[in-house]
Parts: structure tokens; sequence; C-alpha cells
């Protein structure tokens, strides 16, 4: 029931709320944060450390926000552990231990199925934020992510397979991570399928799927969309361009 209150608070929040109505919200969170259940005092503590991260209803203060992270994070509150390592991340210039306390937390989140921290543990790895540079533990923690669904992963897999970063070119398991991608609306990723259904790059050439991919993007208002369908468009037949205007892109 408390932790709905929490919720309900900040659902009912104006978008132009008052200094005076974020002061209320935070001494009704505050309170909670001490007094609280365990479930309750979890969820307060993590939202404490948002209100003191940006501000609201309290002087901005990052060493605060850091304590109510950690605070959560040492129960065991993988979101907590998250964005611990986040703001840690975010502030690594003002002290030079931070970068190894974010890779820290940030590890600690993925380990536990974060999804959000298991890509973000794969940039860590691929440019050496704080660690050796490792390229076998960023693709296997990108490819968690990516099998979890988390489309900024596959697209990244699909381009270490398209060109031969990390891994060996394969252009089909390319175009595989490209339309998973594409399948939850991604338009980079159905810009990148369309070129390789255009191009026969590990897919049967097929011009009017091609087409409706770079279509998808285009009427979305993407101007590589639309470069790309119209370009398309001069070398299709008038059959291939009817079929193409009635097929569903992926």
């Amino acid at each position: 029931m408390t932790k709905s209150i929490i919720t309900d608070a900040f659902d009912r929040m104006p978008e132009d709320a008052s200094e005076t109505e974020w002061r209320e919200l935070f001494i009704l969170v505050e309170s909670i944060a001490i007094n609280g259940n365990f479930e309750a005092q979890s969820e307060a503590q993590i939202t404490m450390a948002i209100l003191y991260e940006n501000g609201m209803g309290v002087l901005k203060d990052i060493e605060k926000a850091i304590d109510w992270y950690t605070k959560a994070a040492q129960l065991g509150l993988v979101e907590a552990q998250y964005l611990l390592g986040e703001l840690y991340d975010n502030y690594c210039y003002i002290n030079e231990n931070y970068i190894q306390k974010a890779t820290k937390w940030t590890e600690k989140a993925a380990k536990k199925g974060h999804v959000q921290a298991q890509y973000k543990l794969s940039y860590i790895y691929t440019y050496g934020h704080g660690v050796h540079k490792d390229a076998k533990q960023a693709i296997k923690w990108c490819r968690k992510a990516a099998e979890q669904d988390y489309v900024p992963a596959q697209l990244e897999l699909g381009h270490q397979y398209s060109y031969g970063v990390s891994l060996s070119k394969d252009l089909l398991k390319a175009a595989e991570w490209y339309t998973k991608a594409a399948k939850q609306g991604s338009t980079e990723a159905q810009c990148s399928l369309g070129e390789f259904y255009e191009g026969g790059w590990g897919v049967n050439q097929n011009y009017p799927l091609a087409y409706s991919l770079f279509n998808a993007v285009a009427i979305k208002g993407c101007d590589e969309g639309v470069r790309l369908r119209d370009k398309l468009e001069e070398k299709m037949s008038d059959d291939q361009i009817t079929e193409a205007k009635v097929l569903e892109p992926i």
C-alpha cells in the first residue's frame, strides 16, 4: 500500500508542478524512506536518490543521491544498482574513482539480468571504460541483452556480423539480428535490412520487400528512408512496385 502512495503522488504531479509541490513530495518520500517497511523503504530510497540527483523538491546533491542509491543497491535492488552505476559514470569527471565504481555496480546489475546494464557493460568492455578492453566480454554482454529483445543490442550484433568487427563476418546472422530489431520498429534496422534485401546480402534478393522496409521508414519522416526507397524504385519493374506497395514490411 505504501508503495502506491509514492507512485500515486508522482502520477498526480502536474507537468508544471511548483517548488512547493515538489517539496511536499520530497517530504513524503523521505518519511517513507526512513520509516517505511522493507519494500516501501527500498522504493523510497531510489526515489530519494532521483530527487537529489535532479534537484526536485530539494537542492541538487550528487553525493546524497549516491548515498540513497547505495542504500537501495546494497539491499539487492537491481534497478538501484544500475542507476548507481549510471550516476557514477555520469560524474566520473569529478572523481577518478567513480569509473571503477560505475563498472562494479553496472556489472552487479548485469549479472542479475538487467538488460540495460548488460548493454552498458558491453560498451564498457568495448571501449575500455575503467577496465581493459575485452572484445569477447563486450560481445558476451551485448548478446545477453540482444537475447532479451533489447533493440540497441540487436542492432549492434547486426553491425558486428555485417562488418566483421569483433565477430567473423556473417551476413546471414547480421540479417537475422537486423530482422529481430526491425520487427520491433527500429528504423535503423529497417534501413539496414532493406539494404540487405536490395543487395541480396545474406538473404535472397527481394526488391519489393526492400521497398516496403524503406517505405516504412520514410512514412516515419526519415529522409534516409525516402532516399533509399526512391533510389530503389528506379530499378524496379511496374509489377514489383505494385507488389511492394501492398506488401507489409517485416
